[in-house]
């Protein structure tokens, strides 16, 4: 058996976590991708409905924007499971206020038990 990191997930079967950010005009997308890089399943198991959350924090570490803030999920357990060399996806918008500009972080958290978190991300938002 493989040894378990930090987050429960043996180490060769924990999930690569990346996160995409799309700026539009109007708003920011988020995309976080779960990629199976092991040669088996992985299955990601969930206490809830809430499937992502993202961070958007300012230079000063203040967080601008959580994407799970004053928002109910359905209490309702569920399970994803990705085949190897396989992924899957989450998204979330967000809608910046026209004070939200400068250089800002990302992060996103797959909210699994345990959960996955990506590497912060920085971006400009103009």
């Amino acid at each position: 058996m493989a040894a378990s990191d930090h987050n429960g997930y043996a180490s060769l079967e924990k999930p690569a976590l990346t996160l995409r950010i799309d700026i539009g005009s109007a708003a920011v997308s988020f995309t976080a991708i779960a990629t199976n890089k092991s040669a088996t399943p992985i299955t990601l198991r969930f206490p809830n409905s809430a499937r992502l959350q993202v961070l958007v924090k300012n230079a000063a570490g203040e967080t601008l924007w959580d994407s799970t803030a004053g928002k109910f999920f359905a209490m309702a357990i569920g399970s994803v499971t990705i085949e190897p060399g396989k992924s899957v996806q989450y998204s979330a918008d967000w809608h910046p206020a026209d004070s939200a500009h400068g250089h800002l972080t990302a992060q996103a958290i797959i909210r699994s038990t345990p959960p996955l978190s990506s590497k912060p991300q920085s971006f400009v938002l103009p």
